[in-house]
């Protein structure tokens, strides 16, 4: 999931990581991936399609429609030549 997060976001988690590695001596080593805690979306959700509510060019926000008729709009942001998902709340 890393890789589809904005830059910004995938370097704090990064730095955290690094951080959470430092704090205990090196007794552990901790990935970035292990800061990033998914809640909210069912483990069985699949997308049966994705309608583009806006799109500028450098922004999109997007609505994901699951099979079971659940659905989630998600903000994107264009970086380094692919659109990534922006996490809200986050400076």
């Amino acid at each position: 999931m890393l890789p589809l997060l904005e830059l910004r976001v995938a370097t704090r988690l990064e730095q955290a990581a690094e951080k959470a590695s430092d704090q205990v001596g090196g007794r552990a080593s901790f990935e970035a991936t292990r800061m990033l805690e998914v809640v909210r979306v069912d483990g069985r959700f699949r997308v049966r399609d994705i309608e583009v509510l806006a799109d500028d060019g450098a922004r999109a926000e997007v609505r994901v429609r699951g099979d079971a008729g659940s659905e989630h709009v998600l903000s994107l942001v264009y970086e380094e030549g692919r659109w990534r998902i922006r996490v809200p709340g986050l400076p």
